[in-house]
């Protein structure tokens, strides 16, 4: 008989973060920047400053303005030297691109929970994992406008759930 020993994991956390990210207060049109990038700041909440494995779990967005306009999660490692500027098309540079953008997650089906109140968006999200480099504090999230929205600078407050752990540097 094999006996394997029993592995401990003493770093793994599960927690949800919460950002609002600053918003144009002017109407948006297809394809324009609706946020830049934001931090998500999860490796402040880690016992150390090594590399960090996030996979994200779920996403609600409550859209405060009860805008329920369609728009795009764009999930990097990095911060992009370019992206757009607010309300603008979209520029990020093939290079940015390729170097950080890991994942898009589409925002299209809003719940009322009554008829002048907030809407509510859980995208049906297949965790996937990103690698935060070392030294950095988290991941980047920007927004990208799939309609024609007009919303207040604080309207959309973005809660992502989060399992993540220190990996050994290598």
């Amino acid at each position: 008989m094999s006996t394997q020993p029993n592995v401990y994991i003493s770093n793994l956390q599960v927690q949800q973060f919460t950002v609002t990210p600053v918003l144009d207060t002017a109407i948006h049109a297809t394809s324009d920047v609706l946020f830049v990038p934001t931090l998500f700041p999860v490796v402040a909440t880690a016992q150390d400053m090594r590399r960090v494995r996030v996979e994200i779990m779920d996403i609600t967005v409550i859209d405060r303005g009860n805008v329920k306009a369609n728009f795009d999660i764009v999930f990097c490692t990095t911060a992009p030297a370019s992206f757009g500027a607010l309300n603008a098309a979209v520029a990020i540079s093939d290079a940015d691109a390729a170097a950080c953008v890991r994942k898009l997650v589409s925002v299209a089906t809003y719940v009322e929970l009554a008829a002048a109140s907030n809407a509510i968006a859980a995208p049906a999200v297949t965790p996937f994992v990103l690698e935060v480099p070392t030294g950095a504090t988290g991941f980047f999230i920007a927004g990208i406008s799939r309609g024609t929205g007009t919303y207040a600078a604080s309207d959309l407050v973005i809660t992502i759930g989060v399992k993540f752990q220190n990996i050994p540097q290598a």
